[in-house]
Parts: structure tokens; sequence; C-alpha cells
């Protein structure tokens, strides 16, 4: 994995720019889609979990794709459960 404001995209030795800051954001959104998803699927339907679950396998391999590191899924952490108390406020 490389430092700075490049990653690595998996075994590809090509190494491309991106915005950390946007990264995380993306998958901040990501995983709030996934709760909502995954909620309406306990309450509505069957599709809504199906679609909840795609969303959070993703997770991972966005996190790779852009080089994050486990530092940085504790921001994600962080930022998904500030967005939650602020909903629920």
């Amino acid at each position: 994995m490389t430092m700075g404001s490049e990653a690595r995209l998996g075994d590809d030795a090509r190494e491309f720019p991106f915005n950390k800051e946007a990264a995380i954001n993306e998958i901040v959104d990501d995983c709030l889609s996934a709760i909502r998803g995954l909620l309406h699927g306990h309450l509505f339907s069957r599709f809504f979990r199906k679609q909840a679950e795609g969303l959070l396998e993703g997770f991972e391999v966005k996190l790779q794709t852009y080089g994050l590191e486990k530092k940085d899924i504790g921001v994600i952490a962080e930022r998904v459960f500030r967005r939650i108390r602020e909903v629920i406020r």
C-alpha cells in the first residue's frame, strides 16, 4: 500500500491519484445505504436486504481499491455512527 494521496489497485502495479476524503465519504454513504436497506428489508422485503448485502460486500473491495488503511476504518465507523445519531435526534 502506498502512503499519501496514491493507492494501488489490487496486484496492479499502476498507481492512481485519489482523494482520500472523497473515498471515505463514499464508503460512509454506502454503509448508511446498507443500514437503511437492512432495516427496510427486515420490515418490508427481501429485495432491500439483498441490495444492502451487496453494498456491504463491496465495502471490503472499496477499501482495497482505494488503498485505505485499518485506521481509516475507524474514521468511517465514527462518521457512520455520528450520522446515525444525528438522524435519531
